[in-house]
């Protein structure tokens, strides 16, 4: 909990701290903050219903939350991946060229760098929890899935109890 709490916070304060200070507004703090962003998202998606499994004896959860909750992961799952390369592509052009650097990375290319990741990472996440939906539906039937901590891979997806 205090983690979490620490997780939270931080990146609230960090974006917060960009979002306020003018002198941050550069196109590396730009990515820093919706980094951060991404992170308080990642964190916020799987650790609630974590720290309630902690507490309650019997762990389950609803089918369709599960689709929701794998779904969100997988945004930001894969936008902290874009975001991270997007950011090396800041570092490489400041570096190497940094005469051009003004001009390569102006706002323009800045806000793109960060959108088209938003956009491919919902796209893919959507349509990976939606086959899995799909196939989970077709072939197991219960709504009603328990999840054993002991399971490392998305293999549990299938591996449902009937709700009597």
């Amino acid at each position: 909990m205090v983690i979490y709490l620490v997780t939270v916070l931080g990146n609230l304060g960090f974006i917060t701290l960009i979002r306020s200070d003018t002198r941050l507004h550069t196109p590396m703090y730009y990515f820093l903050s919706h980094l951060a962003f991404v992170d308080l998202c990642y964190s916020s998606t799987i650790t609630p219903k974590m720290m309630v499994n902690f507490v309650v004896e019997h762990n389950t959860i609803l089918f369709h939350a599960c689709a929701t909750q794998l779904g969100c992961f997988l945004i930001f799952m894969i936008m902290e991946c874009f975001l991270l390369a997007s950011m090396a592509y800041d570092r490489y052009v400041a570096i190497c060229s940094p005469l051009r650097y003004s001009t390569w990375m102006s706002k323009r290319i800045c806000i793109q760098l960060v959108a088209v990741p938003y956009m491919y990472s919902f796209l893919v996440a959507l349509f990976h929890t939606y086959s899995i939906i799909t196939f989970c539906l077709t072939y197991c039937a219960p709504m009603l899935l328990t999840i054993s901590t002991s399971m490392t891979s998305l293999s549990w997806l299938c591996h449902a109890q009937t709700h009597t």
